[in-house]
């Protein structure tokens, strides 16, 4: 299926090719006027540009979607594009931070019904949550090094699963904890590798996020 071929290509990394699956898969459903193909389209091409950080499009993809499951009854997708709606507009409206804990808790209910596609997502985000609560450096260390066990851990997961992007997310929050210890040789190390890594999808914010960071942590080179 097209639109699930899209999904697994942003997770291995492939961020433009995987927009241009989720488009013909939107495409091949409008052409054949299925309205169950066309609504599970335009949900899968939501959390495409959602995990693409896109809200508005994302925001676009769900309530097409939920005009057609409303129109045909599709009451599993009236849900799920429901939860995509309320992702995609934090996505627009709220800070990182409040964006993560949203997404944190649909990730968790995945976990806990014993799906495993987003563990790295979710270890990641739990460091975030723990990085919240640092006020001192120097006496929150505890704090500091469980969160970055979260992180290492993430990475850990996602290069098991070959998940790039989300090992791109991981290295990203590692390295922003790092460069708030001081450790910036140690952090520009582990995130030009991961970001030199990727051929693609350089307009989309993660990677423009790292290449933000790997500026901040002492120069930018890309060869």
């Amino acid at each position: 299926m097209p639109a699930l071929s899209a999904i697994a290509h942003w997770f291995l990394g492939y961020p433009d090719q995987a927009l241009r699956r989720s488009q013909e898969a939107v495409t091949l459903a409008q052409e054949l006027s299925h309205p169950l193909s066309l609504s599970a389209a335009y949900h899968f091409k939501g959390f495409l540009h959602l995990f693409r950080r896109e809200g508005r499009p994302s925001l676009e993809q769900a309530e097409a979607a939920m005009a057609i499951a409303a129109d045909q009854g599709f009451v599993f997708f009236i849900a799920f594009d429901t939860i995509l709606r309320g992702w995609a507009l934090a996505e627009q409206g709220e800070s990182e931070e409040g964006i993560d804990i949203l997404a944190d808790a649909q990730i968790l209910a995945d976990k806990n019904n014993g799906e495993r596609w987003f563990i790295a997502e979710t270890l990641r985000i739990k460091g975030k949550l723990l990085m919240l609560g640092i006020k001192d450096k120097v006496k929150d260390t505890a704090v500091y090094d469980e969160a970055e066990t979260c992180f290492l851990q993430a990475i850990e997961v996602a290069q098991q699963q070959e998940a790039k992007s989300l090992e791109l997310r991981a290295a990203i929050s590692l390295s922003r904890l790092w460069q708030r210890q001081d450790k910036k040789a140690d952090a520009y190390g582990l995130l030009s590798k991961t970001y030199n890594w990727f051929e693609e999808g350089f307009d989309t914010p993660d990677l423009k996020a790292a290449k933000v960071l790997l500026e901040e942590l002492g120069g930018f080179n890309r060869f």
